[in-house]
């Protein structure tokens, strides 16, 4: 069901590949009476590029887009890098009184810098539709849950009157429990009075607007990691150490593409009664039913969409090598740099679920949430 917009459709593999070499090889000896003849020995690759596509070509897809017709999101795998090295060597080595040897020589395999595509897909994350079912909340975000903010006005009432009452007493939070219930009352009480006078106002303003008949929205996770190696390193001239500095970033991303009509104010009794379970925004920081039932509305409204989930991986590595020592007989200059840059992008169709998943993503501000409402229950 989900790739039926690819019927007909045939993939297509496009590669190239630069002719990245396995290694960098060159011995030479010349043996000398003094070591002012020596010479250097300098070699270089840069701008190394590697990479293939595989995914699907949609027929005139550039005109039917541009023509307004909603396009299935086609699956597709795609893998770029480049590479960069520099050795430098320069080496004498003594031998006896007027007898030397200069070595010219590099050897350096292309898998010390070079990572694969499958090098890059054993770090993939997991496929995580719930970024999907948030994209999709993020549609139905743009109709404002007028229901629901007339369901609150009481509490609302009731929170001006209090604060007038502790501004007539000056009433200040002397203790921890008047200081976690003003805490929470600013968190969840005037905050979200604040935003939601916020979207009322947006609704009134589209009012006036040409009402839209497309949304695109996405929601997407990044995380980073850095991280450096220390290799050790001998040969024949030189003892030393590769230091390799690793940064990866990995995204994954949710999108929706929905020809829907969106009602300016909406009136979800369903959506309504789960905002009016005391402490329900706690249990949708473990389990978010709310996005789940904002999802379900999307479905429901006749919605003709189409939903991608994927990822991408961004991995750069520098090496350098640090030259310990020098072993007995040897002196010169030894160098080595190498660059790697790499791209992996991954991305297939999927629907929008409307079933709740387990999402337990604490921020500080949410463990304070929970302290405070621990310190109220004492």
């Amino acid at each position: 069901m989900l790739y039926r917009c690819l019927d007909g459709l045939k993939p297509r593999f496009k590669s190239h590949d630069d002719s990245i070499p396995a290694n960098w090889s060159l011995w030479s000896t010349k043996n000398g009476g003094a070591p002012t003849l020596i010479g250097s020995y300098t070699d270089g690759y840069s701008a190394l590029r590697s990479g293939y596509l595989v995914g699907y070509d949609i027929p005139d897809f550039h005109r039917r887009r541009k023509a307004g017709e909603l396009l299935c999101k086609t699956p597709f795998d795609r893998y770029e890098c480049s590479g960069s090295i520099a050795l430098s060597y320069d080496l004498t080595q003594y031998v006896a009184p007027n007898t030397f040897h200069y070595y010219h020589t590099g050897t350096y395999g292309k898998s010390n810098w070079y990572r694969t595509a499958d090098d890059l897909k054993a770090i993939a994350p997991q496929l995580d539709l719930r970024l999907v079912q948030d994209a999709a909340a993020k549609i139905m975000s743009e109709s404002h849950d007028t229901l629901t903010f007339l369901a609150e006005l009481g509490s609302t009432r009731e929170m001006f009157v209090n604060l007038l009452k502790r501004l007539l007493r000056l009433d200040i939070p002397k203790n921890l429990v008047s200081m976690s219930n003003a805490w929470l009352e600013g968190r969840y009480g005037w905050r979200t009075f604040v935003y939601d006078l916020e979207d009322l106002n947006k609704a009134l303003s589209r009012l006036k607007e040409e009402q839209k008949s497309r949304y695109n929205k996405s929601k997407r996770f990044v995380y980073q990691d850095l991280w450096s190696d220390v290799i050790p390193f001998s040969d024949q001239a030189i003892n030393g150490y590769f230091v390799d500095t690793n940064t990866v970033t990995v995204s994954t991303r949710g999108s929706v593409t929905a020809d829907i009509d969106i009602p300016t104010f909406s009136f979800n009794p369903v959506v309504t009664a789960w905002e009016l379970v005391p402490y329900s925004f706690v249990l949708d920081w473990f389990w978010n039913v709310g996005r789940a039932l904002s999802a379900l509305t999307f479905i429901t409204l006749n919605t003709k969409y189409v939903a991608s989930i994927g990822y991408s991986i961004d991995y750069e590595r520098e090496r350098n090598l640090q030259v310990s020592s020098w072993k007995t007989g040897w002196s010169g200059t030894y160098a080595v740099q190498s660059k790697y840059t790499g791209q992996l992008k991954y991305r297939i169709p999927c629907h929008v679920p409307y079933t709740p998943y387990l999402n337990v993503r604490l921020s500080d501000y949410k463990i304070l949430d929970l302290l405070a409402m621990l310190v109220q229950r004492k």
